[in-house]
């Protein structure tokens, strides 16, 4: 049952995968890292303009044997609770796809329960938080807690395939070894093909909807005041 990550479980962590690298590989740490980008170092620089600041971050990296380049920039508005990422790849090779993992940690959702799901464009529910997933073609992707009153919605805009799976720990109780749920991670990822320019990017939008934790709020304060 023990699994060591290679890395810190957060987001927005860069990965480079062979092509044909599926969910069962890479949910198994069995996908080996063609880019060294997950654990790689990036220049920074903060910028704030009015209400808006902005993180960008880039890096010369390996892919292979190509030295690609990567930028991204994290904005933040203090009028919304939502944060938008642009990635930008230059010096992409001309001449066979890449195929790129972006990495979500999501931690706080309790498993098991029907209140706690992953949700679709069209709104349908295609699984609770913990199960494995392998979706394409999609250009959002949502998850729900209920009980929290929490929502969390990925937006992209290109097209994505979508991968999401559970990060167990093992403890040792009274009754052995067990798994113990401790986040969920979605990844979307997309085959780059990028020709003769050598470049692409894509917009990512993560908004945090808690108007429904909100809501009990208040009514929980109204029916104690």
């Amino acid at each position: 049952m023990l699994r060591y990550d290679p890395y810190p479980r957060k987001s927005l962590v860069d990965h480079f995968y062979a092509p044909e690298v599926v969910l069962r590989d890479v949910a198994s740490l069995q996908a080996q890292e063609r880019g060294d980008f997950a654990v790689g170092t990036y220049q920074h620089e903060l910028k704030r303009s009015g209400r808006e600041a902005q993180l960008h971050l880039c890096r010369s990296g390996a892919v292979g044997d190509e030295i690609i380049r990567l930028t991204k920039v994290v904005s933040l508005d203090n009028q919304n609770s939502g944060l938008k990422v642009r990635y930008s790849l230059a010096d992409l090779p001309p001449d066979r796809p890449v195929h790129l993992a972006i990495e979500f940690n999501f931690a706080g959702l309790a498993p098991g329960q029907e209140n706690r799901y992953f949700v679709l464009p069209d709104g349908s529910r295609p699984g609770q938080v913990e199960t494995e997933q392998e979706l394409a073609e999609l250009t959002s992707f949502g998850l729900v807690d209920e009980y929290l009153g929490l929502a969390v919605r990925l937006e992209m805009s290109r097209p994505a395939g979508v991968w999401a799976f559970p990060i167990y720990t093992v403890n040792q109780s009274e009754g052995g070894f067990e798994l113990v749920y401790q986040s969920t991670v979605v990844m979307p990822h997309w085959l780059i093909s990028a020709g003769a320019s050598r470049q692409w990017d894509v917009i990512i939008s993560l908004d945090l909807d808690t108007s429904r934790a909100e809501s009990k709020h208040r009514d929980l304060a109204a029916a104690t005041a």
